[in-house]
C-alpha cells in the first residue's frame, strides 16, 4: 500500500518591494520603495539585477532578468530614506525598452513611473522629412546633362523573344 504524505504548501518567506521604473535615451532608472533602508545587497550584471535587504524583521529579495543590456560597471545607486534609486546605463543608447523585464509576464510589484513621462525629453530630435523632388528638377538644380532619359530601346515588334511567343500563343 502506497504511503500518502501531505506536503505543506510552498510559501516564500521573502517579500518583493514595490519598484517604479522609467527610462531616458541613455539609462533606465529604478526606484525601489522601502523606508529607512541602511544595509542592502545589490548585484548588477549585463542583463540581470539582484537586490536584497532586511527591514524590520522582513526579508526582501528581487531578481530581475532585464529586457536589454546595461553597462554594469557604470551603475550608480543612492539611498534617500524612503527609496533606493538605481541608475542603469543602457548599452544601446536611444533604444527604447518596451518593458523592464525580458519576460512578458506581468509582475504586480513593478510599475512604469508615469510621473516621469512628462519630464523625459529625448536628446535625439526626430528627423524632419522633406518632400522628395522629381528627377528632372534634381537634374536642373545640379546641372546634370549626361544622364539620358529612360526611353525603351526597342519596341515589342523588334523583340528577340518572337520564337518564344509561339510557345505561349498556342
Amino acid at each position: 500500500m502506497p504511503i500518502c504524505m501531505e506536503f505543506p504548501p510552498l510559501v516564500c518567506m521573502l517579500r518583493k518591494p514595490k519598484i517604479y521604473w522609467y527610462q531616458t535615451d541613455g539609462e533606465v532608472v529604478m526606484r525601489i520603495i522601502l523606508n529607512e533602508v541602511m544595509d542592502y545587497f545589490l548585484r548588477v550584471q549585463v542583463d540581470d539585477f539582484e537586490f536584497s535587504t532586511t527591514l524590520g524583521g522582513t526579508d526582501y529579495y528581487v531578481y530581475l532578468e532585464l529586457f536589454g543590456a546595461i553597462i554594469a560597471k557604470c551603475v550608480s545607486h543612492t539611498e534617500t530614506g524612503r527609496e533606493i534609486t538605481v541608475r542603469l546605463p543602457k548599452v544601446h543608447k536611444f533604444l527604447s525598452w518596451p518593458r523592464l523585464l525580458r519576460s512578458t509576464e506581468k509582475v504586480h510589484q513593478i510599475e512604469y513611473d508615469i510621473d516621469r513621462l512628462e519630464s523625459i525629453t529625448l536628446k535625439q530630435q526626430p528627423h524632419s522629412y522633406v518632400e522628395r523632388e522629381d528627377f528632372t528638377s534634381f537634374k536642373k538644380r545640379h546641372n546634370i546633362t549626361h544622364i539620358m532619359p529612360d526611353v525603351p530601346s526597342s519596341t515589342e515588334e523588334d523583340s528577340d523573344d518572337e520564337e518564344f511567343n509561339i510557345i505561349f500563343e498556342t
